[in-house]
């Protein structure tokens, strides 16, 4: 056990999930908290795997382990359903299409505001932060330009670096075309105010997630008979 603060006689510290994160979120925060390398070494300690965190096994028992209801630890989390479906917050997506299975991204802005790994950072059609206007970060700014991983010991950095943090850095300011779309995907979520779309709104978050892919795709390259 390392870092300023830490509890003593090697006794972790351990922590409440916050607004947005679940399950693997709080496993890297407790890294980070407890001054860890990596998440590997939370896995040790609570003989949990990130893994299985992901796919929804071993959030029972990590809710016990930091005392927390484990409704609360799973109200953000994905819930894997029959073949590729994946439900979150009650929209269902897919799971290989619709989610970032070993590149993880954060909005620095957001991380400025609450150090944490936000559930939606993990879904591939979000490319954006609505509520600030800038576009999510998957790189450590640190010399070394590594991807942000899960088993990095920090929300805001890789583990090849002690120093490296996103939230430090300038957000890149998004697109407005990208806000407005990755803002109606939120809305659904529940992440930003809900814009209602007569035309989306019918549809299930796969179908509509569908729609607009083909229509950026019209809008690039005409129709074609395969789909890019």
């Amino acid at each position: 056990m390392k870092g300023d603060g830490i509890a003593p006689l090697g006794v972790p510290l351990w922590d409440q999930p916050f607004d947005g994160e679940h399950a693997p979120g709080l496993f890297l925060r407790l890294a980070e908290i407890n001054g860890y390398p990596s998440t590997d070494d939370v896995a040790r300690e609570t003989r949990l795997t990130l893994q299985g965190l992901r796919l929804g096994r071993g959030v029972r028992r990590l809710a016990a382990i930091v005392c927390s209801d484990e409704g609360r630890l799973t109200r953000d989390g994905f819930a894997f359903a029959r073949g590729d479906g994946v439900l979150v917050r009650g929209e269902r997506i897919g799971r290989r299409r619709d989610l970032h299975r070993k590149l993880r991204r954060v909005c620095p802005a957001c991380v400025t505001a609450s150090r944490h790994q936000r559930f939606w950072f993990d879904l591939a059609f979000i490319e954006t932060c609505p509520e600030h206007g800038c576009r999510l970060v998957g790189r450590c700014p640190c010399p070394a330009g590594r991807d942000l991983s899960w088993r990095d010991g920090r929300v805001g950095g890789c583990r090849a670096c002690e120093d490296g943090d996103v939230a430090a850095q300038l957000p890149e300011p998004a697109e407005p075309a990208a806000l407005a779309v990755d803002s109606y995907f939120l809305g659904r979520l529940g992440v930003v105010p809900r814009k209602p779309d007569s035309v989306l709104d019918p549809l299930g978050m796969a179908d509509a997630i569908d729609v607009l892919e083909r229509v950026g795709a019209l809008s690039l390259g005409g129709y074609r008979s395969r789909w890019p």
